[in-house]
């Protein structure tokens, strides 16, 4: 799932909206010239790649599926829905290309975008040739539910602070290389620690995973909404956190209930 989230954002990122190669993209900042080589911003690349892969993909389908256990094993699309889903993704992403384009008056070099087609396509093929029990390597018992919350909250946290932080800590020609190692070798061991403990992790578990991984955002929608020097329209977003606090809690609610199957891998 991390594999194809991360397939996900170098789509969306590298061919749709061209973040990875628009260096006046507005979201980039210091990541506009930190990291920039041969075209490519490279630090921001890796860092959407990573926050998709997590925040855009993988809770997601972890939340569904832990509000729909009798979900969780049965594929959601098949056939022709699977087909027109494929068919309406391509026709987004095409579409974004010429319209990004247009709205930022940059247009991507066409080499460019068939590196991040093959980017995407490695992930693919790495996602498709993992073993379906790759992460199932031991079946120690878990610890308790709230070191899991503790520890997706951290490490979200952890890499917040190499990507956005550290850039302007190491402001030499070694500097981005350093942000993009540390980025990455603090996402594995992060992947590599929670796999050791997969094998007998149970709903509330995983729901606790999701919830630190998405905490550290939650917490970041009032200074999104207070912050008079952005310029983009922020509004509404301290609701937002309010709504996914309230929605994580219900469903924590829903997995404790008594019956309700929490144990249920």
């Amino acid at each position: 799932m991390l594999l194809l989230g991360a397939s996900y954002g170098v789509i969306e990122e590298g061919v749709m909206v061209g973040s990875w190669f628009n260096p006046a993209w507005p979201d980039l900042g210091l990541m506009g010239v930190f990291g920039r080589w041969l075209g490519v911003n490279w630090v921001w690349a890796v860092d959407l790649t990573v926050y998709h892969a997590i925040v855009s993909i993988a809770v997601p389908c972890m939340l569904v599926e832990l509000a729909y256990p009798e979900k969780a094993r049965v594929s959601w699309l098949s056939g022709r829905w699977f087909r027109a889903v494929v068919i309406a993704f391509v026709a987004d992403v095409v579409f974004g290309l010429f319209f990004f384009g247009a709205v930022t008056s940059y247009t991507p070099n066409p080499i460019h975008i068939l590196f991040a087609l093959a980017v995407a396509g490695f992930f693919l093929l790495v996602a498709k040739r993992l073993p379906a029990d790759w992460a199932r390597i031991s079946v120690k018992p878990v610890r308790r539910v709230r070191f899991y919350f503790f520890y997706a909250f951290l490490g979200s946290l952890l890499l917040i602070a190499v990507f956005y932080l550290l850039p302007n800590l190491v402001q030499n020609q070694f500097g981005p290389l350093i942000v993009i190692v540390l980025g990455v070798a603090l996402f594995v061991v992060l992947i590599m620690r929670l796999r050791r403990d997969w094998g007998s992790a149970t709903r509330i578990h995983k729901l606790a995973i999701c919830a630190g991984s998405l905490g550290v955002l939650i917490l970041l929608t009032p200074i999104q909404e207070l912050d008079a020097s952005r310029v983009d329209e922020t509004s509404g977003m301290i609701a937002v956190g309010l709504v996914a606090v309230s929605l994580l809690l219900l469903l924590w609610r829903e997995i404790r209930k008594p019956g309700s199957n929490a144990t249920v891998l």
